[in-house]
């Protein structure tokens, strides 16, 4: 799990859903980075709050901050949480979460330490979002179902293969996947690929983090459940979480707050607000 600092206020971990709750202090060790970076403009509460993390181990990315003011943080050198689904009917909602990692990782992490590629349905947005001049962290921006996202499915398998099977290295890589209901048709060779990814790419430091529709849910089946950590927020219709994720009458009520979005720990929801 993500190592905790000695910080005024020791931030949250996101960590596996067996051991999501548990907190560790130890002494931080000092966060080598390169000069301070801001590839795309911060919001001035996540600026402030990146600047305050300070004896962060590189590999480490937010996803946001919870109600007593604390941070959500995740290791991506530890593979416990596993691949991430962001579900919310609020598209802003989902894509803050996604935006919230990835400015957090570009910020806080060289390079050589974490890059990120982004598998879209919507590649334009993306890459207005994206200046041009941000090429050093970001992989790439692709068309989830065109020749070049499935071209890249095959490079990630491979990669991931490589370091799993020969024992190789490299850097933590997010691969932001914005609409999974897109994914769910991909030809046949990249949905293969893309379904190892998610069950295997974290215990190699490949990261898949997808977005969906609350009310897709039911027509996704098997993918959204292939998700090891789920985090979810606002759904129009409740039962679809009820039938997904075998949630109970109080655990639906967390989500009617337009603005949170809740991860489970053990057997309690961690509430959170992303901050792009």
């Amino acid at each position: 799990m993500t190592e905790l600092f000695s910080t005024p206020h020791a931030p949250h971990p996101l960590a596996s859903l067996s051991a999501f709750a548990e907190r560790r202090l130890r002494i931080p060790r000092l966060f080598q980075a390169t000069a301070a970076r801001k590839p795309v403009a911060l919001s001035p509460e996540l600026e402030a709050l990146l600047k305050q993390l300070v004896g962060l181990p590189r590999e480490t990315a937010l996803l946001g901050v919870c109600e007593d003011g604390l941070p959500v943080l995740l290791d991506l050198n530890d593979p416990a949480p596993g691949s991430l689904l962001v579900c919310a009917d609020n598209y802003d909602l989902r894509m803050g979460v996604l935006r919230t990692l990835l400015q957090s990782a570009m910020v806080l992490n060289s390079p050589r330490h974490v890059q990120f590629l982004v598998l879209s349905a919507r590649p334009q947005e993306w890459q207005d979002w994206l200046p041009e001049s941000e090429n050093r962290h970001c992989l790439g921006v692709e068309d989830i179902l065109e020749e070049s996202g499935a071209r890249w499915l095959l490079k990630l398998a491979t990669w991931a293969d490589q370091r799993r099977s020969l024992g190789r290295d490299g850097p933590s890589v997010l691969v932001v996947i914005d609409d999974l209901s897109a994914a769910a048709r991909l030809e046949y060779e990249a949905r293969v690929n893309f379904d190892w990814l998610v069950r295997e790419g974290p215990a190699v430091k490949i990261w898949p983090v997808a977005s969906a529709v609350a009310e897709s849910l039911p027509g996704l089946g098997r993918w959204a459940r292939l998700f090891q950590s789920a985090i979810l927020g606002t759904a129009l219709d409740g039962e679809v979480y009820r039938k997904c994720f075998q949630l109970g009458e109080e655990e639906l009520a967390l989500f009617t707050d337009a603005e949170r979005m809740a991860v489970r720990i053990q057997d309690q929801w961690l509430k959170f607000r992303p901050l792009a």
